[in-house]
């Protein structure tokens, strides 16, 4: 398998390599994104910073999703994620779809490198950051999975999802069988910097 072309794949959070938890939800309604201005790239008068700040800003919440992070008893700790669909439709809003290219590599062991290139003011910027996957994922979504959590975090060093490293996670009853909360989980609010000093 070539692992260096383009690549568009299955979602996997952005916080660990963590297979997703799907939520019952009441109707089916495919979610889109609210609109994040598009800005002209190679004729921009906003420049690099206004980019950034769209690319950075919050995803409406009802495409944040949420993961178990770790498990005491019967309960779990939601973590919020998003879908990697939701990171490429951010780049292609905010950029569009000709101003940013994304390279892999596999690396040995099964992880893959994600080399993502925006290009801000006329000039190509490039990121780059490994994903991976959970080890009792069959090989064929490990793969997969690798792939869509290398994008997401070289997307985070743009700033994009940055922010939900910073809620607080909560903890959730879960369904170890059905491998599913038992309630929804909710948007914390983000913790406060001296947490991270």
């Amino acid at each position: 398998m070539d692992c260096c072309l383009p690549h568009r794949l299955a979602p996997i959070g952005p916080l660990a390599a963590v297979p997703e938890t799907p939520l019952k939800q009441e109707n089916s309604a495919v979610f889109h994104l609210e609109t994040v201005a598009a800005v002209p790239v190679g004729n921009s008068t906003h420049g690099a910073a206004s980019l950034m700040a769209r690319l950075a800003a919050p995803f409406p919440e009802r495409v944040v999703r949420f993961k178990p992070g770790a498990f005491a008893g019967r309960r779990a700790l939601a973590l919020p994620y998003v879908d990697v669909r939701v990171i490429e439709d951010r780049l292609d809003e905010v950029l569009g779809p000709g101003n940013w290219q994304d390279e892999y590599e596999c690396l040995p062991g099964g992880s893959v490198t994600c080399r993502l290139k925006l290009r801000l003011d006329g000039e190509w910027i490039t990121k780059m950051d490994v994903g991976a996957a959970a080890d009792h994922m069959d090989e064929g979504d490990r793969r997969k999975a690798a792939f869509s959590d290398a994008l997401k975090r070289a997307a985070v060093k743009y700033g994009i999802g940055r922010y939900l490293y910073r809620v607080g996670g909560q903890w959730v009853d879960y369904d170890p069988h059905k491998k599913q909360f038992l309630s929804k989980p909710r948007l914390q609010p983000e913790l406060p910097n001296a947490a991270f000093h």
